[in-house]
């Protein structure tokens, strides 16, 4: 039986303010399911068994080393931690779930001489900034519930790149050899994406973490892959270990 996910956020200067208010729009005012803005620095075990689900969106939480242990504990015991962007980071350094990301930096030949003039397009060339890339989604994973096609476009405005992990489930989305759709992507960072995870989800202890390199509720408009995000909302249980063969 599907229960109501009882969600919190972690919000606060570290976080995304753009994806965290996507995600509050998205459960509050179209879903009806208003989730808990948590700005604390502070989180203590009572406070969060309250909750199925915590998000962090697009930022490093600036957490005491107790609340770190407590929001470890809490995944642990069962609760579903979806992180998104930047607040990989946080899942890495943690210890909950180990991301290696491709070292994505723009590195001139220090032998050559440049024009300054020619600085600030050498740089853009290298940033990843609203490209549509194409991905393929696994429809049998709990994320994909509902899907009925492998091929799902996905708006990328960030250099985070994931490495691909051992455990050969752990990515049900990610992207194509081919991925471009629209917009602009350097060759250098075409070939660092083929075939490289848009995501992770693994068990951690009797809970789940999902991981998203992307933004997946893009401008609360990019509907797609909004429904993959709630589909790791509601279904991120179905990642635990009990149900979890690998």
């Amino acid at each position: 039986m599907l229960k109501l996910p009882k969600v919190a956020v972690l919000v606060g200067r570290t976080m995304g303010i753009p994806d965290s208010g996507e995600i509050w729009y998205l459960l509050d005012k179209r879903f009806q399911i208003p989730p808990t803005l948590i700005e604390s620095t502070t989180l203590t075990p009572r406070e969060l068994q309250r909750y199925t689900v915590i998000i962090m969106a697009d930022g490093v939480p600036n957490l005491t080393k107790s609340s770190e242990s407590a929001l470890k504990e809490w995944v642990a015991n069962g609760g579903t931690l979806i992180a998104s962007g930047k607040a990989h980071a946080w899942m890495n350094q943690s210890g909950i779930c180990s991301i290696k990301t491709v070292d994505a930096s723009f590195k001139e030949d220090s032998t050559a001489y440049r024009m300054y003039a020619e600085q600030s397009e050498a740089n853009a060339g290298n940033a990843i900034s609203g490209v549509i890339l194409n991905c393929t989604l696994d429809p049998s994973h709990p994320v994909g519930w509902g899907f009925d096609q492998t091929v799902i476009p996905v708006i990328k405005d960030n250099n985070i790149i994931f490495k691909k992990d051992a455990n050969p489930y752990a990515s049900p989305l990610r992207y194509t050899s081919d991925p471009v759709l629209s917009g602009f992507l350097s060759v250098k960072n075409k070939g660092l994406l083929q075939n490289t995870p848009t995501m992770f989800a693994k068990p951690y202890g009797l809970g789940a973490v999902i991981v998203f390199a992307d933004d997946m509720n893009f401008r609360s408009y990019w509907f797609g892959t909004s429904k993959l995000f709630l589909n790791a909302v509601f279904f991120g249980e179905c990642l635990k270990k009990e149900n979890y063969n690998y």
